[in-house]
């Protein structure tokens, strides 16, 4: 398998979108004539409720050695029934990250008299988008003319993927609209070692048998034909797209079969070969050892301090709040040994986890070397035979007879606890006899909190106004942290005020504090005074108020009424709200009633608390407690929706309980 690796990989360089230049100039656009069969099509074969379906998709792939780079052709046919699905197709946005460049985009229409429209070349530009989570992707986009029911529309695009070979790659293959027929060629390579060969797998589709054809060059082609393929829908709270998204799985191999565990073993020895020196005393470590572990005794301890140090002294070449430039991040050579990571305090990700691992075993600790994937990037299952999934890093160390995971890459993670995308998922543990798999466990909802306190004034008129306090620990505030370390003061500032005008358009916000927001560890804070006139509705002579600040604005989770993906959360939280709402002089409570608790085992807790101070000002204390997931309940199935649907529906009413405050007395 080395072999192979370094047969595709050697000299792989950054060529960006310089790679479009390299091939040759745009030739005139030759398409597959349309049948009347086609034109004549009134209504989807797939999915009858379909706005469009694509009746044939073509994906092929290449590897050019020459220019070291993978070509992904796409070439798609679609025709459109109705009027929602000439709005969906007037305009088509094709969406990459900067490591893909996108050219020989063509274009047309085919009207359902069989005239034509070709896209001009003018027509198609490049922008960047803000795409899922907030992550920035660039977009190919283009208009296409003349588009009415009954159309056919024709579209193709080459990728050029630089870094990326097609061994061990997924291919995603479903569109937003169902296909009639896939057509997935594979061009192999022109340099595979003797013996192998390649395996194609399906993921989420079933795959029909290969064929050997004759390319236009001589070359000999691999097909596979799939037939009546879904649409991808995207829904809120799914897992992540590579997971739910049909695929194919592409990879090379010398073995004529394959277990699971003998795939895994073997991956696992070469690993370790690779990076076992992770694991290894040095005796040139042992006065840095010395020195940090002073006068622990328990393993624990020494574990964590060793952790510490690799966190808070070694800088990050990967962390976008390190204050390295980009051009001094490029000129950093990298570390050979761990020695050379801790003597010249910067490595990247990797050699950090290493130089941790090294430290640890020079202080006497048992150590191993554990491979994670990142839940957040897709699902891992050992069956599908992929190594590039596993590509997270960390060091188990022995304590008391139990594995406890390190990850001193992560400035943000408690020593002894990992990023919650490497929590829930099988790692594989890496040894010299093939190591073995391990699941790793989720953190509780109970360790990751939002507490939140305040002390509110409401006004006759219905303006609130006071102080609020916001304190994040846990994978909550590991994600507050990512969010707010890279940014200036100024701008943390504007995306709280932005962050609070989604829920309260009218809040005045002013005295801004943050805490700990590039500090290591787990804790953050913020801090700031709020005015929002009208957040209580005065009529005549009553004040219609919601208690539940930190919850005021916010839409239900959840809308649809049925559901295709499972539900996925990324981790369990909890929040404990802490709430004080001084109310205006002369006016009283109708009643003080408060929501039902609710409890759906241990996955779902939520329970409101309302009292009213005697004396004079009066005070509406409110006590809120949610809890969700347990220590682990994060993935539902669709056969589960409804049910989640209504805890959720419930948990919104019960967040927008309304109180009634009377002027001139009459409370109960």
């Amino acid at each position: 398998m080395r072999d192979l690796i370094c047969h595709l990989a050697v000299g792989i360089g950054t060529i960006g979108l310089v790679c479009a230049a390299s091939g040759p100039a745009h030739a005139a656009v030759s398409w597959r004539p349309v049948t009347p069969e086609e034109l004549a099509l009134k209504a989807p074969t797939v999915d009858r409720g379909s706005d469009a379906e694509a009746l044939s998709y073509e994906v092929e792939v290449e590897d050019e050695s020459r220019f070291e780079h993978t070509i992904r052709r796409h070439t798609l046919r679609v025709k459109i029934y109705n009027e929602r699905g000439k709005a969906a197709f007037a305009q088509v946005n094709i969406f990459h990250n900067n490591k893909v460049a996108i050219d020989y985009v063509a274009a047309r229409t085919v009207r359902p008299d069989g005239t034509s429209v070709e896209v001009k070349d003018s027509d198609i530009f490049e922008r960047t988008v803000a795409r899922g989570k907030g992550e920035k992707v660039e977009a190919t986009s283009f208009a296409l003319p003349a588009v009415e029911v009954g159309s056919i529309v024709d579209y193709r695009w080459t990728e050029f993927r630089h870094e990326s070979f097609t061994h061990y790659a997924v291919i995603p293959i479903q569109l937003a609209v169902p296909i009639q027929q896939l057509r997935f060629v594979v061009r192999p390579p022109d340099q595979i070692p003797p013996g192998y060969r390649m395996r194609v797998q399906g993921l989420g589709v079933p795959l029909g048998p290969r064929k050997d054809e004759l390319g236009s060059k001589a070359q000999s082609l691999s097909v596979w034909t799939v037939v009546n393929i879904p649409a991808f829908v995207e829904e809120p709270d799914m897992p992540p797209e590579e997971t739910s998204r049909a695929s194919i799985f592409v990879r090379y191999t010398d073995k004529d079969s394959e277990t699971v565990e003998g795939f895994w073993s073997a991956w696992s020895k070469e690993f370790h070969r690779e990076f076992g020196k992770a694991t290894k005393a040095s005796k040139a470590l042992e006065p840095t050892v010395k020195d940090i572990v002073i006068d622990a005794k328990a393993p624990m301890e020494k574990a964590r301090r060793i952790c510490e140090f690799c966190r808070d002294q070694i800088k990050r070449l990967e962390d976008d709040a390190s204050g390295l430039t980009p051009d001094q991040v490029r000129e950093t050579k990298p570390n050979k040994t761990p020695e050379e990571t801790v003597a010249r305090r910067i490595g990247t990700d990797r050699e950090i986890v290493e130089a941790f691992g090294a430290l640890a075993a020079t202080a006497g600790l048992a150590t191993r070397v554990v491979a994670l994937p990142d839940r957040s990037k897709t699902f891992f299952h050992p069956q599908v035979f992929n190594p590039r999934l596993l590509d997270n890093v960390v060091i188990a160390v022995e304590i008391d007879g139990q594995w406890r995971y390190f990850d001193p890459s992560e400035t943000y993670v408690n020593c002894g606890r990992l990023r919650w995308q490497n929590e829930g998922v099988q790692a594989r543990v890496i040894d010299s006899s093939g190591g073995a798999f391990v699941d790793i466990p989720m953190t509780p909802a109970s360790d990751s909190v939002t507490r939140r306190s305040a002390k509110l004034r409401l006004a006759e008129d219905g303006t609130l106004e006071g102080d609020v306090a916001l304190d994040y620990r846990g994978h909550v505030s590991e994600e507050r942290k990512e969010l707010y370390d890279a940014e200036t003061p100024e701008r943390r500032e504007e995306l709280l005020r932005e962050a609070l005008k989604e829920r309260m358009n009218a809040a005045e916000v002013s005295q801004v504090r943050f805490e700990d927001v590039t500090r290591p560890g787990d804790m953050m804070s913020i801090a700031y005074h709020v005015r929002v006139p009208g957040y209580a509705r005065r009529t005549g002579k009553r004040l219609f108020l919601q208690p539940s600040y930190f919850r005021y604005g916010y839409a239900p989770r959840f809308t649809a009424l049925t559901r295709k993906n499972p539900v996925c959360f990324d981790y369990p939280w909890s929040e404990k709200d802490e709430i004080d709402i001084e109310l205006p002089n002369g006016f009283d409570l109708e009643n003080a009633d408060a929501p039902a608790d609710l409890k759906v085992g241990d996955v779902v807790l939520s329970s409101m608390k309302l009292a009213v101070t005697t004396g004079t000002p009066r005070v509406l204390k409110v006590e809120r407690q949610f809890s969700f997931g347990g220590t682990g309940s994060v993935l539902f199935g669709p056969n589960a929706y409804e049910d989640l649907k209504g805890v959720f529906d419930i948990l919104h009413s019960s967040d927008n309980h309304m109180l009634t405050l009377r002027q001139g007395g009459g409370a109960q």
